[in-house]
C-alpha cells in the first residue's frame, strides 16, 4: 500500500505532551486547576507506560496524548481530556480504578472503566470478546456518553497507525471499525470523526477502491472549486444588502461515503451531497432568509428540500438542506447557523455540560428499551444494530 495518502491525518496529531498542553491552553476552555489535573493524569501515565513501545518504535505516551489531543480538537471537557491519558493505564498497568478515584474523581474513574476492554473473562473467540466489548461500551454510554467519545477517538488514533499491525489485525481492526465505531459515531452526529474512520477503514479493506475514489474525489474538487466560491459569493453580496452577514465553506463527500453509495446501486452524479457549500449564519431567522436567496438565484432540483433544523436528524443534526442548479452545475446548499455547523461537525455530546447525557438517553431510548429484556450478546449486538447502530445515511 502506499501511505502518503494518510499523510494528511498528521494534522490530528502531536509530537508531545507540549502540543496536547498548548491546544488546551489556546482553546480557552480549561479553567488553571483542570490544566493542572491535566498535567498531573500526564505525568502518572507517562510513569506508568515508562519503558513500553508501539508497533511503530514510538513511546506508548504517544498514544494516550493524541488520545486526549483528539477529545480536546473535538470540544470535550477536561474530565474526559484526563480520562483519555489515562484510558490504558487499568488494562495495561498496575494503576487500578481505585487509584484514579483518588486521584482524579469517580467521573473519571466511570469514563475510563467505561473504555477498559474486557479482559479478565475467558472468551471461546475474537468475536465473542469483540461484542461482549461492543456490549460494555453501549451498556456504558447510558451512563455517561464521554465513553463513546474517549473510544472513538482511541480507535481514530489507532486507525492512523494502523499499518504498524500484522495484515490479520489490521483487517480485523477495520472491518471492526466498519462495521461498528463508524456507525456508532453517526448516531452521536459526529459526522467529522465519523468520515475519517470510513476513509480510513476503506483504505485498509479495500486500498485500490480508495485510491480510485480519492483521485475522483480530487478531480471533483477541483472542478467545483471556483463554482461553489461563485454561488456563495453573490448569495453573501445580496445578503450583506440587508446587513445580514454569512461565512461558507463547502464539502465534498468522503472517499468511503462516495463507495458506500456506489455500492448500494447509485450512479456517483446521483448522490445528492456529492458537493455541498455550507453557508454559516449568525442568528437562525438569517437561515430563511438566505433561503430566500439561493432560490431568486438558482432552479431549486424537486423533492429535495428539507428543513433539519425545524425537525432535526435523530442524531442532533440541524441544517436546512436543498439541491440547486446554478451556472449549469448541480450542488447541495447546506444553510445553518454556527452553532449548529459546529455540533453537526462534532456532535450532539461535544461541548460537555449537565443537560447532554439527559439529551443522550432521549435519543437512545432503543438501547434503553434492550437493557430491559433479557437477551443473549449476540442478541443485544444484532438488535442494536438494526435499532440504534445502522447507517440512517450522512
Amino acid at each position: 500500500m502506499d501511505y502518503k495518502s494518510l499523510e494528511t491525518y498528521n494534522s490530528l496529531l502531536v509530537d508531545d505532551f507540549i502540543g496536547l498542553l498548548r491546544t488546551c491552553v489556546l482553546c480557552h476552555r480549561y479553567t488553571n486547576d483542570e490544566i493542572d489535573m491535566i498535567c498531573k493524569a500526564h505525568k502518572i501515565a507517562l510513569e506508568k507506560h515508562k519503558g513500553v513501545f508501539r508497533k511503530s518504535g514510538e513511546p506508548y505516551i504517544t498514544h494516550p496524548i493524541n488520545v486526549a489531543y483528539l477529545l480536546v480538537i473535538y470540544g470535550f471537557d477536561a474530565k474526559s481530556v484526563i480520562a483519555g491519558l489515562l484510558h490504558d493505564t487499568v488494562e495495561d498497568t498496575s494503576y487500578t480504578l481505585d487509584d484514579i478515584k483518588r486521584d482524579f474523581g469517580s467521573d473519571v474513574a466511570i469514563l475510563v472503566d467505561g473504555v477498559t476492554k474486557m479482559t479478565d473473562a475467558k472468551f471461546l473467540s475474537t468475536e465473542e470478546k469483540q461484542k461482549e466489548n461492543h456490549k460494555k461500551i453501549l451498556e456504558s454510554m447510558l451512563i455517561d456518553a464521554r465513553i463513546v467519545a474517549i473510544k472513538l477517538c482511541d480507535r481514530l488514533h489507532n486507525m492512523i497507525t494502523l499499518r504498524y499491525m500484522s495484515d490479520e489485525k489490521t483487517k480485523e481492526k477495520s472491518l471492526e471499525t466498519r462495521e461498528f465505531y463508524v456507525p456508532l459515531s453517526l448516531s452521536f452526529g459526529m459526522y467529522k470523526i465519523k468520515d475519517e474512520l470510513e476513509d480510513l477503514s476503506l483504505f485498509y479493506l479495500e486500498n485500490d477502491l480508495y485510491n480510485k475514489y480519492q483521485e475522483e474525489r480530487k478531480r471533483i474538487k477541483n472542478e467545483y472549486v471556483n463554482f461553489y466560491k461563485n454561488l456563495a459569493n453573490e448569495v453573501k453580496y445580496k445578503l450583506e444588502k440587508d446587513n445580514v452577514y454569512m461565512n461558507y465553506d463547502y464539502k465534498i463527500k468522503n472517499v468511503g461515503g462516495i463507495v458506500r453509495e456506489l455500492k448500494n446501486g447509485k450512479d456517483i452524479s446521483e448522490i445528492r451531497d456529492l458537493v455541498a457549500v455550507r453557508m454559516i449564519l449568525e442568528k437562525l431567522e438569517d437561515c430563511y432568509k438566505t433561503l430566500g436567496v439561493v432560490n431568486s438565484i438558482s432552479t431549486y432540483v424537486p423533492k429535495t428540500f428539507v428543513d433539519y433544523i425545524a425537525n432535526p436528524k435523530y442524531n442532533g443534526y440541524r441544517s436546512i438542506n436543498e439541491n440547486v442548479i446554478y451556472d449549469d452545475k448541480g450542488i447541495q446548499v447546506r444553510i445553518r447557523t454556527e452553532d449548529m455547523n459546529r455540533k453537526n461537525a462534532l456532535g450532539v455530546i461535544s461541548n460537555w455540560n449537565s443537560n447532554t447525557q439527559e439529551v443522550v438517553r432521549q435519543m437512545s431510548k432503543a438501547l434503553i428499551d434492550l437493557e430491559k429484556r433479557d437477551l443473549s450478546t449476540d442478541q443485544f449486538i444484532d438488535e442494536a444494530k438494526e435499532s440504534f447502530l445502522h447507517m440512517k445515511g450522512d
